[in-house]
């Protein structure tokens, strides 16, 4: 599968299906207001202008529902 890039810009990991953010928690159980970015393949904690891995698939943005997000 070929990646797909932007004219105006190269494909960046916010494009991916996988992106998404959650709330990490604070030390007393709480989450945070603040919020993070995530890549559901990897694991990874990602920045938003990442370029692309050979897993990314295009999407349509950064999904709100990070944690029910189904890797096929």
């Amino acid at each position: 599968m070929a990646i797909i890039e932007y004219p105006s810009r190269p494909a960046k990991c916010k494009d991916c299906i996988y992106c998404g953010y959650y709330h990490p928690l604070k030390k007393n159980g709480e989450e945070s207001r603040n919020y993070r970015h995530r890549c559901k393949r990897t694991g990874k904690d990602i920045l938003l202008t990442d370029r692309v891995c050979d897993n990314w698939k295009m999407g349509c943005g950064i999904p709100r529902n990070y944690n029910h997000i189904k890797i096929e």
